[in-house]
């Protein structure tokens, strides 16, 4: 048959070279999933993977259209029960496995994923909702890996359809242009993506590198096809590399869920812990394909009763579950009594929920009612004072309260996620595409215009300083509130946490919840550059730094008298910043009524 203008044949005979490619692509994957030093690629692993698939299905699809006997009934219904049963075996006893561990988003996030996997869907979710492949975050998914059986999936939903077309209409023979064209256009679209994964964190991938893998895969399928007896093929024909080829999905499976529950729960990856791992793994999938991929696969099941069992079902209790946790997660049945207290101040203390009013309201039409004032009463109606800034401005809140008590300042707290403070003329140019952003900065400037007062400013730092364009615009901001009669006082942000999982550290029972200090004054360094800056041109603005409790020569603390202080990565929780603010009282006094700048 003509695919693509390559002649592949047809034989149904056994490939035991192509059982070891297999092998070859998961012990790749999983040696790079483990972090084994020197395999910084292996995930082209997968990419083996999807060519053996290709082959493998484009024969099975050959085979039936000579015999006359494709039906694409037969086909789904057999590419669900060797696929799904065991997906369902291997994600259940990963939703166990995690249930007493994971919490808040981690968990709900697990559940949407497990229902986009079952669907195969789940590259578009991860795709959609999170970060790159490469972001800390991404190593406690713990179906992350489920992307390339999506990927696989949806060549399954594509591929039949189009090879059946080419072949009933064109014989093979001269419908093989598209195809030409297909490859192309894909090849050009993965070049100008690059966005699934890279080959280290500098070299793009997939685009132009995924040809090293896929083409040196093709040619060992090649090759074996008119000289099964090459010295590649003896290798990968070994018993061991068979064996490993025959359990490869399932050991691709089960692979990676134990180290991304390891990564949540911040467990170093040891020489010891790779291979306690690897022979665990092994003996999982083992069990796995004996028991449910060869008890399942061969079954003369309709594709009826195979999505029914398979499918649908599972569906709608995946659904149920994943309706349960966004609705009512029951933390009881799940967190220990005695780790529960430390769950709630963690998860139950957002700032941005505690005072959603001053946070999630209209961009414009800001709250400025007594809920959203903090401090001392005013004395003519009206706060003398102000905080403005985003999600990090009022993750601050309960910090800059201790600060407040004893003092005259009434401040009205007006903060937006994402959504620094900046003048009009310089929001119309750095938040032009977003005209929301630019008409809330607006009516804060129509605010602050009015009158002079105390102006405490707090942003996401560490991220808006990357940009040159940003350095700029924030001394500029000071400048504008400095020309408008406001005494100005910029609160200073918390160490940034390699993770979130950081801030659960208390409930993951480590001995030692701290952090590099020298790592987190590198990821000041944009920081410190504006600081100078606006401190050469305005000397008399106030900065209250809140590190100084939480970090010595060495070492920042995430967590200070037995309190966990973050939420997640970069938000203190209410709790926490209270906590903050009153050690910085006992150990600094109070810089709203000293002459500290």
């Amino acid at each position: 048959m003509l695919t693509g203008g390559i002649h592949v044949k047809a034989k149904p005979s056994y490939r035991a070279d192509i059982e070891g490619l297999r092998a070859l692509a998961v012990i790749l994957v999983i040696l790079y999933h483990y972090q084994v030093p020197g395999i910084s690629g292996g995930f082209i692993g997968v990419d083996v993977f999807f060519v053996i698939s290709g082959f493998v299905i484009t024969q099975l699809l050959e085979r039936a259209f000579q015999k006359d006997t494709f039906r694409f009934r037969d086909f789904y219904a057999r590419r669900i029960r060797r696929l799904v049963p065991v997906f369902l075996l291997v994600s259940t006893a990963t939703f166990l496995m995690i249930s007493p561990f994971y919490i808040g988003d981690a968990y709900y996030i697990f559940a949407k994923s497990w229902l986009a996997s079952l669907i195969g869907l789940s590259n578009l979710y991860y795709f959609n909702e999170l970060s790159q492949y490469f972001a800390p975050e991404t190593l406690s998914l713990s179906l992350l890996h489920t992307w390339s059986l999506a990927v696989e999936e949806q060549f399954y939903l594509l591929w039949p359809a189009s090879l059946y077309l080419a072949y009933r209409f064109g014989k093979g023979r001269t419908a093989h242009w598209p195809f030409r064209i297909t490859l192309v256009a894909t090849f050009v679209l993965s070049v100008y993506m690059a966005s699934a994964l890279l080959i280290t964190k500098h070299d793009h991938f997939p685009g132009y590198n995924a040809l090293w893998p896929t083409l040196g895969t093709a040619m060992v399928i090649y090759a074996g096809l008119h000289q099964p007896a090459t010295f590649t093929a003896r290798l990968l024909s070994l018993p061991v590399m068979v064996f490993l080829g025959g359990i490869s999905y399932s050991l691709y499976l089960w692979h990676w869920p134990p180290v991304a529950l390891m990564h949540y729960q911040l467990i170093e990856l040891t020489w010891l812990n790779r291979l306690l791992l690897i022979a665990g793994v092994v003996a999982l999938s083992w069990f796995s394909f004996r028991f449910v991929e060869n008890r399942y696969r061969h079954r003369d099941w309709s594709f009826t009763k195979s999505f029914l069992i398979f499918i649908l079902a599972p569906l709608i209790v995946i659904w149920a579950i994943q309706s349960t946790i966004r609705i009512a997660d029951d933390t009881s049945f799940r967190i220990p009594e005695e780790r529960r207290e430390l769950y709630k101040i963690i998860a139950n203390n957002n700032p941005a929920d505690l005072y959603k009013r001053c946070f999630k309201g209209k961009p414009v039409e800001f709250n400025q009612s007594d809920a959203c004032l903090f401090g001392a009463k005013p004395a003519d109606g009206q706060p003398n004072s102000m905080l403005i800034g985003d999600s990090h401005a009022i993750a601050q809140i309960g910090f800059i309260e201790q600060l407040l008590k004893g003092t005259d300042y009434s401040v009205l707290m007006v903060t937006r996620a994402s959504t620094p403070f900046l003048p009009p003329a310089i929001a119309e140019k750095a938040q032009a595409s977003d005209p929301t952003k630019v008409a809330r900065n607006q009516a804060l400037s129509d605010y602050l215009s009015q009158r002079p007062m105390t102006v405490f400013i707090g942003a996401w730092w560490s991220a808006y300083l990357k940009s040159e364009h940003y350095q700029r615009y924030f001394v500029d901001t000071i400048g504008w509130l400095k020309a408008h009669g406001h005494t100005v006082i910029v609160m200073e942000d918390v160490p940034e946490l390699p993770s979130s999982s950081y801030a659960e550290c208390l409930l993951k029972n480590m001995d030692d919840c701290s952090i590099s200090a020298e790592d987190v004054k590198k990821s000041l360094a944009n920081f410190y550059r504006f600081k100078q800056n606006a401190q050469q041109r305005y000397p008399d603005v106030q900065w209250i730094n809140p590190r100084k409790v939480l970090c010595d020569a060495t070492r920042c603390q995430t967590v200070l008298n037995g309190i966990p202080l973050y939420r997640d990565e970069s938000h203190l929780n209410n709790v926490g910043g209270i906590e903050i603010g009153q050690e910085y009282l006992k150990r600094f006094g109070n810089p709203l009524t000293s002459s500290e700048k």
